[in-house]
């Protein structure tokens, strides 16, 4: 078999960011990465009225026929291709016009995959990349919903839940200014909190001794790359890091203080998150201390590593 045919080519179009990867995986070898290119789009923007924007449409349309020239590029056939969309399509009451305006325009199939689907090409994608003894419970923080799901030391999927509680929808509900007010922001924690309540007793009738806590996602690799203090991003550094409860709450208080321009200009982050980082942070230590723990682990690998892996056992 020629190193072509092994190729598989992934898509993540998210409520924020659409991510694309090329590569070919084997279980012996791992995940090879031949290209690899994301695009924050906000395609979940504005969805209180439950349609896609136009504009949103147009911007992610565009990404996607670039990423379908990569393919191309690898002579990579469709049935090499798994794209897939998740919470912002959807829930989306145009789903059906942004599934038919890509496929006219770019010539890409997209799969709407539901939270169960999400969560197990998810966790495929994660466990590749970290390797821990006992129970893990992933946490995917995307932009529209947070994937919670719980596999065994052997990988075996126990328990997932999606919850429409994403980054991108915290913010537009909660967050109006920053600097950050201290009175949206506890709005803003005692509406997850309340969510995470009915989360933790789903979970609780598993064994939760010795469980760690995985984060995927912008959220999670954002404070993984700033409190590692490194100015390039490494996904090899980042899969596996540990991050503490402790540290992550100390990027917090600091982003708390900045406007959106500061925050870009102190922290590597990536624009277009300067603004949502504030709900993810909320979310990922409150989901801590809801398990009672008091550091993360943190996975670059996630649904769109998993939907090329997979691709590959087609």
């Amino acid at each position: 078999m020629t190193v072509e045919s092994r190729l598989r080519g992934a898509v993540d179009i998210g409520s924020n960011t659409i991510r694309m990867l090329i590569g070919e995986y084997s279980p012996a070898r791992g995940l090879v990465i031949h290209d690899s290119r994301r695009h924050v789009t906000r395609l979940g923007k504005q969805m209180e009225n439950g349609f896609l924007l136009p504009e949103a449409i147009q911007r992610s349309v565009e990404v996607l026929a670039e990423y379908k020239r990569c393919f191309d590029d690898f002579a990579l056939p469709s049935q090499h291709l798994n794209i897939i969309a998740t919470s912002a399509v959807r829930s989306a009451s145009n789903r059906l016009e942004f599934i038919e305006t890509v496929q006219q325009d770019t010539g890409l199939e997209v799969r709407v995959v539901d939270g169960a689907e999400e969560a197990r090409l998810a966790a495929l994608g994660v466990c590749a990349a970290v390797k821990a003894a006992g129970n893990k419970l992933i946490v995917d923080i995307g932009g529209g919903s947070v994937e919670f799901i719980l596999v065994d030391r052997d990988t075996n999927l126990l328990h997932s839940r999606s919850v429409e509680m994403g980054v991108v929808r915290l913010t537009e509900k909660f967050i109006t200014r920053a600097p950050l007010s201290i009175e949206e922001y506890l709005n803003m924690q005692e509406f997850v909190l309340e969510k995470l309540d009915t989360v933790h007793e789903e979970f609780a009738r598993f064994d939760l001794t010795h469980l760690k806590i995985v984060g995927t996602a912008g959220t999670y690799t954002t404070a993984a790359h700033v409190l590692s203090g490194q100015q390039e991003y490494s996904p090899r550094l980042i899969n596996g890091m540990t991050c503490t409860v402790k540290d992550t709450k100390m990027f917090l208080d600091k982003l708390s203080d900045m406007t959106l321009a500061q925050r870009l200009e102190a922290f590597p982050i990536e624009k277009g998150r300067e603004d949502l980082i504030i709900a993810g942070l909320c979310l990922a230590l409150n989901i801590n201390s809801c398990f009672c723990q008091d550091h993360f682990m943190v996975s670059d690998y996630g649904l769109r590593e998993g939907a090329l892996i997979d691709a590959a056992s087609r």
